[in-house]
């Protein structure tokens, strides 16, 4: 299905939300764009992606705008991965944490949700059918915008905390819009400190692979988070999903350094099998 075709596809959900905001920290710079596989480059004959700031920001149609990361120097179609922020959160410290992440080797995209009244300045999702619809128009925006330098074929779905803990009413939207117009929106997915207001970790399986995904990483820094990320790896395989569990310890519930590199060294095996990735994990 096309990502505008998505948007059509609403639903009611509840979101659920934790009890504070929480502080990002990326204590990196940001990394240097990787070298890529040489043989796409030259075949794709790109210029250097340049003359953009490592973040900036996208007009979505109908009003309103999102958060990109930019693969500065690419040279050749990159793979895309929508980054969700929680509740009390920010969508440009989901851009910067999902860069450091991937260590700059895909375009980020970070859709926004609403006002979150109770901490200024902040956001929050009503309810995974939002999370859908502004992932599709965010996505949308960025192919129209990049064109060449944005691979085709389906996105990884990268959320934290309440975008990981509706990942899976997330995935049920998209599923149904999809309908018989082709292959999945998402066929990877990574959820960071998500369970809070719990999950049946089941339907989520289920969803998931629906939707197409085959291939889950759950990373954990709480005990919220370890009961889904245990439940989710019972539940995965009977519904043909693969689920990977990275732990950072009991720190609480943070998105930072740790968390990045934590996650990184699960991406090779996420992403095996995929050209679009070829080339771009260190």
């Amino acid at each position: 299905m096309s990502w505008r075709a998505l948007v059509v596809a609403l639903v009611s959900a509840s979101g659920c939300t934790r009890g504070e905001p929480v502080v990002h920290h990326d204590s990196r710079a940001p990394a240097p764009a990787p070298s890529g596989a040489v043989d796409a480059a030259l075949q794709a004959g790109l210029a250097p992606l340049g003359g953009l700031p490592w973040t900036t920001t996208i007009e979505l149609g109908g009003g309103g705008f999102a958060y990109v990361a930019v693969p500065l120097g690419a040279t050749s179609p990159r793979p895309v991965v929508v980054g969700v922020h929680g509740a009390g959160d920010h969508a440009d410290w989901s851009c910067s944490e999902w860069r450091a992440t991937t260590g700059g080797a895909a375009w980020v995209v970070c859709p926004r949700g609403t006002k979150d009244t109770r901490w200024e300045g902040t956001l929050v999702w009503g309810s995974g059918a939002q999370i859908a619809k502004e992932s599709a128009r965010a996505v949308a925006a960025l192919r129209a915008r990049f064109g060449p330098y944005v691979a085709e074929g389906p996105a990884t779905y990268g959320a934290w905390s309440q975008g990981a803990t509706l990942a899976g009413e997330v995935m049920s939207v998209v599923a149904k819009g999809a309908g018989d117009a082709g292959g999945p929106v998402f066929d990877r997915v990574v959820l960071v400190e998500g369970g809070y207001g719990g999950v049946d970790a089941r339907g989520m399986a289920r969803s998931f692979a629906r939707e197409g995904v085959r291939r889950v990483v759950v990373c954990c820094a709480s005990l919220v988070c370890r009961k889904l990320a245990a439940d989710l790896r019972v539940a995965g395989p009977p519904s043909g999903v693969e689920v990977h569990v990275t732990d950072v310890g009991l720190r609480g519930h943070w998105f930072d350094d740790p968390v990045f590199r934590s996650i990184g060294a699960e991406l090779p095996w996420l992403f095996e099998g995929d050209p679009r990735w070829a080339g771009l994990l260190h």
